[in-house]
Parts: structure tokens; C-alpha cells; sequence
């Protein structure tokens, strides 16, 4: 596998990172970045073109004019719900980051921020159901460097260009291939990529449902796996036709409660807590939704999204959690959610043996610590006899 190769895996799609940033621009303007996005990407995946000093002097423009785009891209996040300020910001940083490695002369370095930026286009777009699709992402699907991806590399790429249908079709070519190793269906990521899109964004659990019939004839995929297999086409049966209805908070909760008895075996609880995160993504997008209801829906995501995290794009486990605690401090699971999102850190830091944190986590854990605390604190019943010398002092 090439250098390509490599990095399309690790999240791929340079030119993918214009789907956000048109959501911020003119349409002119978003014509003009996805030009440059289109002529940087077969640069970046060619290894060839990536070296040759031609191309490295037009990468460095191209770069440059993309890291310009950061600070209205960041500046419209702002307006929006607290996921799409993390993947924006996230895009943002590691297009900067990109420009400023390529600048220092470290071209490789570069191109890793370049791609890996991509995944949070994916991410992104992977959140809600479908609004529309991106015409112009056609432009690049006959580019060598795409056509020589591999099949669930070309599917990352349509969904981080909002090609939803052709991603789709991409990952069951990929998945039904009597070719394809079946340690990279049963092990591998791309069976998760493939129900987040046809669950959440597309909305067609009966095609997922069709996909899975087939995928179990296969006998070479192992006995643990097949029982995982039955278990997503079972609840596919069952909870797969409510994600046609309007979103659920009571509905969200008991699907994503359910897994927290399972433990270890939260994967074959998948399919549940795709339905469950698309009532609870829906909700957190309703401007009109009380804070208490989207803090209770920020902690079940970020609730699903640890016990998915190794399987998802840029998992916002941090991120959810600890929205859930700012927006309902005195809420019924800011403590939990509290406590679980120091579990994350010190799950994600752990080569310190778990005991120490960076310190922008540390403060960050203080000041939601002392939000509940004052919440707390507000709502309790005053003392014994705190009312009667309250009168009096009037």
C-alpha cells in the first residue's frame, strides 16, 4: 500500500474539507475553494507529483489560500451547536498546522495535517441526516489518485463530499467482495463507517438490513462476529424503522441506557445506539430545545460516544460530556457526566499511568467541578432556622 494509501486511511480526502467551509461562504467563494481543494488533492495523495518541485511550490500556495479561510470558518462555528465548533475548529487548526510545517520545510509533515484534517469533514457529515448533497465533489470521483483508493477509501472520500449514495454503494462493494480479507470486515472500521451512514445520514435501515443478510453467508468471518452480525440485524428489525419519525429524547434514553448493562459487549448494541444518537444529534440541532433536554442529550452522546470511540471519526466524547455539565450544572447527570469525562481523560492520557492530566484538562475539570458545586449549593433548602433570622434582620 502507498504513502497515499496510508494517509486515505488514517481519514482521508483533502479535497473533503470543502463541504464545511462552503457551509460558511458565498457560493462563489465556495467555488473558489473547492478549485483549490480539487487541483491539491491528487498532489497530496500522488507520491510522485508530491515530490517533484513544481508541485511543491503550488501545494505551498494552495495551502496558504486554505489557512486564509480558517477565521471565517471558525468565526461562523461560532453561531452553532458546540459539535460543529469542534469539528470546524478542529479542520481549522490542522489546516493552519499544515501550512505551518510545509512553510518550515517539512513537506511530509504537512501532508499528514492535510489529511488528517479530512476526518473531520467525515465526522462532520456523518452527524444528522442528510440536507443536501455536493454537486461539485463529482469533479474529482475520475481522478487517478482517487480511482486508485481502495473501495472503502473512495467510500470516506463520497462521504466527506457529501456523496452519501455513491459512499454507500462504495462500502457494500467493499463489504460483499468475496476478495475482501475478512479480518478487515470483522476487525476493521469500515462495517461502523458503513451503518453511521446508512442509519443516521440516509435514513435506510432496510438497505443496512439487505447488506447484513448478505455479509452473514460469508463463512469466513468467525462465529463471534456472525453472532455480532445477528444481533445489528435484530435490532435493525426492530428500532430501524423509528429513525423515519421525529426525534425522541425519552426514546434516545432507554436505547442508549440499555448498553450501559452490557459491558464488554457494547459493540452488538451498535445499531441501537446509532438510532439513539440520531433522536439525540436532532435534538441537540433544535434551537427551541430546553437546555435541560440538550444537556441530557449531550450526556447520553457523550455516553455512546465512549463506548464506541476506537470505531468513530474524531469521537466528541470530551466534547458532549462536558457540554452536559455547562448547560445543566444542577441537572440529574451533570455529576456523572462529571465523573465520566474524567474517566475519559485519564483513559486518553494514560501513558502517565492515568495520574496526571495536561493541564488545560485539569482546569477545565476545576471549573466544571465548581459549577455543579455552586448549582448544588443554590438548590439546597436553606438551613434550620436561616428563614426565621433572615425575617428578623429585616
Amino acid at each position: 500500500m502507498g504513502l497515499g494509501h496510508r494517509f486515505a486511511r488514517a481519514g482521508l480526502v483533502a479535497g473533503a474539507s470543502l463541504a464545511l467551509v462552503a457551509a460558511a461562504t458565498p457560493r462563489a467563494t465556495m467555488h473558489r475553494i473547492f478549485d483549490r481543494f480539487a487541483e491539491l488533492l491528487p498532489l497530496v495523495l500522488d507520491d510522485e507529483h508530491f515530490l517533484d518541485e513544481t508541485s511543491q511550490a503550488r501545494i505551498g500556495t494552495l495551502l496558504g489560500e486554505l489557512d486564509d479561510v480558517s477565521e471565517a470558518l471558525e468565526a461562523h462555528a461560532a453561531q452553532r451547536d458546540a459539535d460543529f465548533q469542534y469539528h470546524a475548529g478542529g479542520l481549522s487548526n490542522d489546516l493552519r498546522e499544515a501550512r505551518r510545517r510545509f512553510d518550515r520545510g517539512a513537506p511530509e509533515e504537512a501532508r499528514f495535517f492535510v489529511v488528517t484534517a479530512t476526518q473531520y469533514c467525515v465526522a462532520c457529515h456523518s452527524r444528522v441526516p442528510k440536507a443536501r448533497n455536493f454537486p461539485l465533489a463529482s469533479r474529482l470521483t475520475h481522478e487517478a489518485a482517487i480511482q486508485s483508493l481502495d473501495g472503502d477509501e473512495r467510500a470516506l472520500f463520497h462521504v466527506a463530499t457529501r456523496s452519501f449514495g455513491t459512499a454507500l454503494d462504495e462500502f457494500e462493494g467493499f463489504l460483499l467482495d468475496p476478495g475482501t480479507d475478512p479480518r478487515r470486515i470483522s476487525i476493521g472500521d469500515t462495517i461502523y463507517h458503513y451503518l453511521t451512514i446508512a442509519i443516521r445520514v440516509e435514513r435506510d435501515p432496510a438497505r443496512a438490513a439487505r447488506t447484513l443478510a448478505q455479509l452473514a453467508e460469508r463463512s469466513d468471518l468467525g462465529d463471534e462476529f456472525q453472532q455480532v452480525v445477528a444481533a445489528w440485524r435484530a435490532d435493525l428489525a426492530t428500532y430501524g424503522p423509528s429513525v423515519a419519525t421525529p426525534p425522541s429524547l425519552a426514546r434516545a434514553r432507554e436505547l442508549a441506557s440499555a448498553g450501559e448493562a452490557e459491558g464488554a459487549a457494547a459493540r452488538t448494541g451498535l445499531v441501537r445506539d446509532l438510532v439513539a444518537s440520531s433522536d439525540l444529534l436532532q435534538i441537540i440541532d433544535r434551537d427551541a430545545a430546553p437546555a435541560d433536554e440538550r444537556a441530557e442529550a449531550y450526556y447520553w452522546l457523550g455516553v455512546i460516544g465512549d463506548r464506541h470511540a476506537f470505531a468513530f471519526w474524531h469521537p466528541e466524547t470530551a466534547t458532549h460530556l462536558e457540554r452536559a455539565v455547562r448547560l445543566a450544572p444542577g441537572g440529574p447527570h451533570a455529576q456523572d457526566a462529571l465523573a465520566r469525562l474524567e474517566e475519559h481523560w485519564r483513559f486518553v492520557y494514560g501513558g502517565s499511568g492515568g495520574l496526571h492530566l495536561p493541564r488545560e484538562a485539569n482546569a477545565t475539570l476545576e471549573e466544571l467541578r465548581h459549577l455543579v458545586a455552586e448549582a448544588k449549593a443554590s438548590a439546597a433548602p436553606p438551613a434550620p432556622g436561616a428563614a426565621r433570622e433572615a425575617d428578623e434582620a429585616d
